[in-house]
């Protein structure tokens, strides 16, 4: 039959009640919808990919569409605050006039995916606080990313601003549910500056503290050992930061890491977390998740006291050939549609 949205009542007050949603598309759509708030139960999905009940961020909220986002927030001020540079600036239409060839659209399908993306982070619980940052640079000079204040498990779509990365000017607030309409000041000049060195080959930056991975940047000596099956696929993209110089909180330090980076897809920051860098959000959330995987079987092998049984390097050669292609992106576009249905 025909491929549309059909949206039912099912019962509740103005705003929060039970909705069934069917005939999406994709997975991505189905988690926009519950990336921006509601509860919500999915089924007929014509190509069976949603079947779980979608049941986040049960809170009155303005509905949400194509049609009428983001034009439906209320004007913001213009602001400036003290611990950066960010201000924000009134949010109109016009302000998308500053992406460069974006459609609407597009910038909101960037929103629902980037959103599913940190609920994924606090599904497995590498979250930490209300700190950590994932973001997502829409053109050469602007990013999404979360306002400070809110945790990784309630980010819905609208909530994600828009921050020039040259200037740290937040040109779309979003929803304004953060504690401030702004990013902490290291998630700003720690992405911004790798995603202006980067450009599109660090188009998505995945930031975390997850523990294994973490782990292994606070002992000395501390590295990725070619030990397990996952460890391969990253012989050739990981560098480590051992000059740990505290919080990123300047450009200098930010574009330090930057050139760190140059050439790699996966930074271990002495003495902090790791930080994945790659061209879309499902490669970026893939290679995140292997890593941490690697990193809790070598430090569980390393707890054991026995020595570490390296891979023969030729067999590392040969793998090396299979991760870097069309199968690894294969692979993680199913890896990200899977864990939507999770959510």
């Amino acid at each position: 039959g025909k491929k549309r949205m059909a949206w039912r009542r099912v019962g509740g007050g103005s705003g929060t009640g039970l909705r069934t949603i069917t005939g999406f598309r994709t997975a991505s759509a189905a988690a926009g919808a519950m990336a921006t708030g509601g509860v919500w139960s999915v089924s007929a999905h014509p190509t069976a990919l949603l079947r779980p009940t979608l049941a986040r961020c049960a809170v009155s909220w303005p509905r949400w569409s194509a049609a009428t986002f983001p034009t439906t927030l209320q004007p913001q001020q213009s602001r400036s605050y003290s611990h950066h540079a960010a201000t924000v600036v009134s949010h109109t239409k016009e302000n998308h006039s500053v992406l460069s060839g974006l459609t609407e659209k597009e910038v909101q399908q960037a929103r629902v995916d980037l959103a599913a993306c940190y609920r994924l982070v606090a599904h497995v619980g590498w979250e930490e606080g209300v700190c950590n940052h994932l973001t997502y640079a829409l053109d050469k000079h602007h990013f999404l990313v979360l306002p400070f204040g809110l945790h990784f498990s309630e980010i819905r779509a609208s909530d994600l601003i828009i921050v020039d990365a040259r200037d740290g000017k937040v040109v779309d607030p979003g929803s304004g549910r953060g504690t401030v309409e702004k990013p902490s000041a290291t998630a700003f000049y720690l992405h911004s500056r790798i995603h202006l060195a980067k450009g599109e080959a660090g188009k998505c930056l995945l930031h975390v503290h997850a523990p294994y991975s973490t782990a292994l940047t606070m002992i000395e000596g501390g590295k990725l050992e070619m030990v397990h099956q996952n460890s391969m696929r990253y012989q050739n993209v990981v560098c480590y930061d051992n000059n740990y110089q505290g919080l990123v909180l300047d450009e200098s330090e930010g574009d330090r890491l930057a050139r760190l980076m140059e050439g790699k897809s996966v930074l271990f920051m002495g003495n902090h977390g790791v930080m994945i860098a790659h061209r879309t959000m499902a490669l970026a959330w893939n290679s995140l998740y292997y890593l941490e995987r690697a990193c809790m079987h070598q430090v569980l092998a390393m707890s054991t006291g026995k020595p570490l049984r390296i891979i023969a390097p030729q067999v590392c050669k040969e793998a090396a050939k299979y991760f870097p292609g069309k199968e690894e992106e294969f692979y993680a576009n199913a890896h990200f549609a899977a864990g939507l249905r999770i959510l």
